[in-house]
């Protein structure tokens, strides 16, 4: 055998060993990225957490509601006073969201201004 012909065999076995441990190395980093790709959809990632707070939320403003109607539902003097209250700041809020000024000096009929 020539020498050249045993170099160049040599040669190609060493560029194919280290051409297949670095395709080996790329499908290993494209399968776990996959992998976790797979793992965050399953999860919910970011649109989960928006969900589960969303959830939240929902379910303080509920509390609230029975917390509201637990303190003006009462029919008493100071029940009625507290609901008075209660109104006029969500009057007070509806204007401030409107950008018209409110004086607050003045009292507020709340019947005849919310809604």
């Amino acid at each position: 055998m020539d020498m050249t012909i045993v170099f160049v065999f040599c040669f190609i076995v060493v560029v194919f060993a280290i051409m297949m441990g670095t395709i080996k190395e790329v499908a290993k980093r494209q399968m776990a990225f996959k992998e976790r790709k797979l793992e965050l959809e399953h999860a919910g990632g970011t649109g989960g957490l928006v969900a589960e707070a969303a959830a939240r939320l929902d379910n303080m403003e509920q509390r609230l509601r029975v917390l509201e109607c637990i303190a003006t539902d009462s029919g008493s003097n100071v029940s009625a006073d507290l609901a008075r209250e209660i109104e006029a700041l969500r009057y007070e809020q509806h204007v401030a969201d409107s950008g018209v000024p409110i004086d607050l000096k003045e009292p507020i009929d709340v019947k005849e201004k919310v809604r």
